[in-house]
């Protein structure tokens, strides 16, 4: 039992620090990301996900991230232009910047 709390812990810092990563280039995604992951964990510390069932979760987040790497290069769109249209195509997002225009206007 000790091992696989220890590995569920290992997997989700190793997950964590691609998120952290992916972060610096497109936030939308990396929120989505850290989303799933504290769910995820929520699940698991509440007891209604066993450690295996935490891990396979988690295996199927770096497929996830995976393939949000290569969604940009299927669209022909760089990293930056793929952050651009998921910022775009994520209605919170939207709303998130015209709520808060006058702060980014200042950065």
């Amino acid at each position: 039992m000790k091992e696989k709390n220890l590995a569920v812990e290992l997997l989700k810092r190793l997950i964590a620090e691609q998120v952290a990563i992916y972060k610096r280039t497109n936030l939308v995604k990396s929120e989505k990301f850290s989303e799933i992951i504290q769910s995820t964990m929520n699940k698991c510390l509440n007891g209604l996900l066993t450690n295996e069932e935490v891990i396979a979760e988690l295996l199927k987040l770096v497929k996830d991230i995976a393939k949000a790497h290569k969604e940009g290069e299927a669209l022909g769109l760089s990293q930056d232009e793929l952050a651009f249209y998921d910022a775009i195509t994520k209605l919170e997002a939207i709303k998130d910047f015209y709520e808060h225009k006058n702060s980014y206007n200042s950065v």
